[in-house]
């Protein structure tokens, strides 16, 4: 079964949705956590330019990871950082690759600080990651037609990596 968050009205019997619009199988503020799934329900979940406007991408992410089985793949779509995002009043956050790299437990980004992060917390960046620990299968762009929008849009696949109960 997958799960299209954000993805507006139902879809049909393989895609569930989650969203505010009426019509959606699940109807909820993506915004107001936990959402109303059990634990380790999903085996696919897609989440396509909802990301950048919610409130709390971290804690999207972490429910996210909730939901999703072991092995579970995740797959999202976000604008690419760039000059022309901050012109869209509705995106709220804004996305490059180490956003979603330093969500695993192998980030460089966290081999590097984590001697820091432990003598800060005692308890390392589990803390601030809330548990999860995704592996970053694939990422890739998609590309603007103009010149300088070398970059536009950024696919990221991810596996959850969690201990099978």
């Amino acid at each position: 079964m997958i799960l299209d968050i954000g993805g507006g009205k139902s879809k049909g019997n393989d895609i569930k949705t989650i969203d505010i619009t009426p019509g959606a199988d699940i109807i909820h503020d993506l915004d107001s956590f936990p959402y109303p799934i059990e634990d380790d329900e999903f085996e696919e979940i897609r989440i396509f330019h909802t990301l950048e406007h919610l409130s709390n991408p971290l804690k999207v992410m972490q429910e996210i990871f909730r939901i999703a089985r072991p092995h579970g793949i995740l797959k999202i779509k976000v604008p690419y950082w760039n000059y022309d995002m901050f012109c869209n009043p509705y995106h709220k956050h804004y996305f490059k690759e180490e956003w979603f790299m330093n969500l695993a437990d192998d980030s460089p980004a966290i081999r590097l600080n984590e001697k820091q992060i432990l003598e800060k917390t005692e308890t390392g960046m589990d803390v601030i990651r809330g548990g999860m620990n995704w592996k970053v299968k694939n990422i890739d762009y998609l590309k603007g037609s103009l010149r300088f929008w070398k970059k536009y849009e950024m696919r990221v696949k991810l596996e959850a990596v969690k201990k099978e109960k």
